[in-house]
């Protein structure tokens, strides 16, 4: 897997983590 594909990677999981921390501030409003 080269440097491209990895940061591809690490970027869909970053907005995952994102998309479940913004869910998570709204559950608690």
């Amino acid at each position: 897997m080269d440097i491209i594909e990895r940061t591809r990677e690490l970027g869909k999981e970053i907005q995952k983590d994102e998309r479940y921390l913004k869910f998570r501030l709204a559950a608690q409003a």
